[in-house]
């Protein structure tokens, strides 16, 4: 029996340090990696990272955000970097998986130097306020502090401590105690820990709006219509937590302008355009390139892709419409060529690429054609290729003609002007302005409310003459406190300094 209870113990002896080990195995790296979160190194560095990213973004197309043949354009001009953009999710940043990895990341170093410095600022602070009574030694040093004459104590007591409360302190102690404690601007020792809590509640939001986000590009030409849905846009990003939140609403444009300056280049645009909710409910509304539009929870932009739109026409052999809609021909960068669209025939098999002229064969184009309301001789110049890339027309078709296109005809019946819509659905948006809110009230509490102590005693000086004793500290600008306390000591001076 003996025996079996000494093994027992043993066991249970060596068995123990084999759990507290591994306890403390793990406590250490815990402690490790909240120490790496909270380190000002590791938040600086995952701020610059996404500092880099969004400038990625700024300058790296986003696919959502601009027209299907633009981004095409821009992928063959730069094939070796588009496709690396692609990769690693340049071209769509903002709902990246890494991009709000890093934001998450930057949000916990953050949390962890906040709640750090939430610790210290509590401490300092009670100190400040239950223990700061006594005057610190180096404030009662003569070059600190100033002095003025004093004959009546009680007097000069009630005079400082009137004074310091029209300055705006709070006088924490009275004469009995043999000096006085004055404190101005307590809270702003805060503003710092305010601030940081700003900046978490911006990264939450652009978490939450990365995650949430829906971007969307389309393009109307007069007298169009687009309702809000996933399929009808022409590029689209919806970020994971979307899950297809769209109101359905309907967009019509029923007029443009466009404005230029004399040497053609585009000054703005302006779309006339009338909304319609789910209910039915019609509202009208002008939205510009400076003048984004906002209804169901989205936000709709004017991009300055623009031009004039064929409504062309595409018939069977037997007189029936296959398909009809508007051509978009974006207003070419050289006015004195024609706009070029390439487009596939819906419906059908055949692909066609047209040429749109808005003056006559062999009359001199300028910009000011490109800014005619209604040109009077709108032609095309039209290639149609079947399905293996045989021309099925070639040719050109004025507005009001009809050409055959293999077992079809095809007219241009109308020419419009057209714009193109960026669309965008965020809502962390509020959450970020709350974040800009608390960061302008931390920096508020930084420069505005600097904290500020005081103190007011009495001392003896030579021949038996007492002296009025004002120094302190601030924990900012000490210089203009000093001055500050100069013109304390001198207003206290005056009225009660004189025999």
């Amino acid at each position: 029996m003996t025996t079996v209870m000494t093994t027992v113990r043993e066991s249970r002896r060596l068995a123990c340090p084999v759990g507290r080990a591994g306890l403390h195995f793990r406590a250490p790296r815990l402690r490790s990696l909240w120490a790496r979160l909270r380190s000002r190194e590791m938040a600086l560095a995952l701020l610059a990272v996404v500092l880099l990213a969004t400038a990625a973004g700024t300058l790296v197309p986003q696919s959502a955000l601009m027209a299907s043949i633009e981004y095409d354009a821009w992928k063959v001009a730069n094939p070796q970097g588009s496709a690396l953009a692609e990769a690693i999710g340049l071209t769509h940043v903002y709902q990246s998986w890494w991009f709000l990895s890093l934001l998450g990341l930057l949000f916990l170093s953050l949390l962890a130097c906040t709640l750090s410095r939430i610790r210290q600022v509590w401490k300092l602070d009670r100190i400040r306020h239950q223990q700061g009574r006594e005057i610190p030694y180096w404030v009662r040093m003569p070059q600190n502090h100033t002095a003025v004459p004093a004959l009546n104590t009680e007097a000069a007591f009630a005079a400082a401590a009137a004074a310091l409360a029209d300055a705006g302190y709070h006088v924490r102690q009275d004469a009995t105690s043999g000096h006085l404690v004055a404190e101005k601007g307590r809270f702003g020792v805060w503003g710092s820990t305010v601030l940081h809590v700003g900046i978490m509640i911006i990264l939450l939001g652009g978490v939450y709006s990365g995650a949430g986000k829906m971007a969307g590009y389309f393009e109307l030409a007069e007298g169009q219509a687009f309702t809000d849905r996933h399929d009808a846009y022409l590029q689209i990003d919806e970020g994971p937590l979307f899950g297809e939140r769209h109101p359905e609403f309907q967009v019509r444009l029923e007029r443009l302008e466009a404005e230029h300056w004399e040497n053609g280049q585009l000054r703005g645009i302006t779309s006339y355009v009338t909304l319609r909710s789910p209910q039915g409910d019609v509202h009208p509304a002008t939205l510009g390139i400076d003048r984004p539009l906002s209804y169901q929870g989205v936000t709709i932009y004017q991009a300055n892709r623009y031009g004039f739109a064929a409504l062309l026409t595409l018939k069977d052999a037997q007189g029936k419409i296959v398909t009809s809609g508007y051509v978009n021909f974006p207003t070419p960068k050289e006015p004195a060529g024609p706009a070029f669209n390439s487009f596939a025939v819906p419906m059908t098999s055949l692909r066609a690429e047209a040429d749109l002229h808005l003056a006559s064969a062999g009359t001199l184009v300028s910009a000011e054609v490109w800014r005619q309301e209604q040109p009077e001789q709108p032609w095309l110049y039209l290639f149609l290729r079947d399905a293996d890339g045989g021309i099925v027309f070639q040719g050109t078709l004025g507005q009001g003609e009809t050409v055959p296109a293999g077992a079809y005809s095809l007219s241009f019946s109308s020419l419009a002007h057209w714009a193109g819509f960026p669309l965008v659905r965020d809502p962390g948006i509020p959450i970020i302005y709350a974040g800009f809110a608390l960061c302008a009230l931390g920096a508020a509490l930084i420069y505005l409310l600097v904290p500020k102590r005081a103190w007011v005693w009495l001392v003896t000086g030579g021949a038996g003459q007492s002296l009025l004793c004002i120094g302190g500290r601030a924990d900012r600008f000490q210089p203009a406190f000093t001055e500050e306390i100069q013109e304390l000591a001198a207003q206290i001076g005056e009225v009660y300094g004189r025999p």
